[in-house]
């Protein structure tokens, strides 16, 4: 018998959450035999660096060395395209496992965020996500990313629970490292280095009656935040250094910055924005055509030069039509948080047009569901009440501090997405967060129908 050790003690494992993973199992792998070109189009050029890292010797092309895209995934991908004929399954085995982890872990935070006996539908709505389905089968960041952001999740919750030098360690690593898949972890990283002494001193409390007691909590949160940096340090440290040997300049992130804020700030895009119908997609291949050329004729040679000639175009844009960027912000918005995937051809089948529709009903209740998930949390944290106590939701917790967490994940998510070139697919790594919303408001609405009266 499956068993699992708490407090010292044999208990069985919950038998929700081997179903959950059985189910993650079934489905992660049936998306993927039923998608015939699954894991084979390289559309942001991961496998490529992977395989010239491989080859060569070198993060790049050839020889030549390249910053345009964050680390991680490419150093994943690599040992996978050792196995040469098995790539591909060594790729599908490893995104696999990083969704049945994405879902294993969404389970454990839901319980130790207040959620309880419902902390299987969280998981659920992880294991059965669109957005998470579609991107498993390709070759891109969202898996690892959505992964990244549930573990840094458990161990921030972890490092808020009880505080401690190794707990904010790893969760500064794990953050980190988020950011070497996809930069737009690093705000999050910092709000949490700014959160996490607060953190500390409530979890140690916060009423301390005297100078020794201040003097000690003050140096708990010092040595849980400096821990945290360490971390976080040790994970970006070698990439900031290769960066500096080969460019000259300790990059953090990517040169692919710039870029990224031009495509979502430019003329021809307001242009569009300002005559075409609400929701209908921009073409960027003339645009994308016209740099191309523009770098290969008279353009910068190098990435970092191309880096900022693109930030420098997007300021100006952003410069000569403030009210468009100012609109620009409203629709990325509202496209990061569309339930509604777009449609991509004019000559669109049936069936496919009934999925997106599917995708959209799916989407709708869920997002329904979290805001109002939300509003009993904040209702119940004001009240200072545990959370949802009417309900079957945990009848021993309060409003668990890893809500906050996940509500600064959140945030900065949209305030990077706000300004730089952004679709659905880029709310891939907080799908958990508002799994787990949309289940407290499940639990809220069915705690009020069961009230009594």
């Amino acid at each position: 018998m499956f068993i699992q050790r708490h407090g010292g003690q044999a208990r069985p494992l919950n038998g929700p959450l081997i179903a959950l993973v059985a189910l993650t199992l079934i489905v992660r792998c049936g998306v993927l035999v039923l998608s015939p070109r699954a894991l084979e189009d390289d559309p942001d050029g991961y496998r490529a660096v992977a395989e010239n890292l491989l080859r060569h010797g070198t993060f790049g092309a050839g020889n030549v060395p390249t910053a345009y895209r964050p680390p991680l995934y490419p150093l994943m991908l690599a040992p996978c395209l050792a196995l040469g004929p098995w790539s591909r399954a060594a790729i599908g085995v490893l995104h696999v496992g990083l969704g049945v982890a994405t879902v294993w872990l969404t389970f454990r935070i839901a319980q130790r965020w207040g959620l309880g006996r419902w902390a299987w539908l969280a998981a659920l709505l992880v294991a059965m996500d669109p957005i998470l389905l579609r991107q498993s089968t390709l070759i891109m960041t969202e898996t690892p990313a959505a992964f990244l952001a549930v573990a840094a999740l458990a161990l921030l919750t972890a490092a808020g629970r009880r505080p401690s030098a190794g707990r904010a360690l790893a969760a500064g690593a794990c953050i980190a490292l988020a950011a070497l898949c996809r930069p737009a972890f690093l705000p999050w990283l910092g709000l949490a280095a700014a959160v996490l002494p607060w953190s500390t001193a409530k979890a140690h409390g916060l009423q301390p009656v005297g100078f020794t007691e201040c003097r000690a909590i003050g140096f708990r949160a010092f040595k849980v935040l400096l821990a945290f940096i360490i971390g976080a340090a040790i994970v970006l440290a070698p990439w900031v250094i290769r960066n500096q040997v080969q460019f000259g300049r300790p990059i953090v992130s990517t040169t692919h910055g710039g870029y990224t804020l031009w495509l979502a700030n430019n003329a021809e895009l307001y242009d569009h924005l300002r005559t075409a119908p609400w929701g209908s997609l921009w073409n960027a291949d003339e645009f994308n055509r016209a740099w191309y050329a523009e770098r290969s004729r008279t353009g910068p040679a190098d990435e970092l030069s191309a880096d900022r000639l693109a930030y420098s175009r997007a300021r100006e844009a952003i410069r000569f039509q403030p009210e468009m960027f100012a609109y620009s912000c409203l629709v990325r918005v509202a496209r990061l948080w569309t339930p509604l995937p777009h449609q991509l051809s004019p000559n669109e089948a049936p069936a496919t047009r009934m999925a997106r529709y599917a995708v959209a009903v799916w989407y709708a209740v869920e997002l329904l569901l979290a805001a109002v998930g939300g509003v009993f949390l904040v209702r119940a944290g004001a009240a200072g009440r545990r959370i949802l106590q009417t309900s079957e939701v945990s009848q021993t917790s309060e409003v668990s501090p890893g809500w906050l967490w996940g509500l600064l994940l959140v945030a900065c998510f949209v305030g990077v997405h706000t300004i730089y070139w952004t679709d659905m697919r880029m709310r891939a790594p907080l799908a958990p967060v508002v799994a787990m919303a949309a289940t407290a408001g499940v639990a809220g609405l069915v705690g009020r129908l069961r009230r009594p009266k």
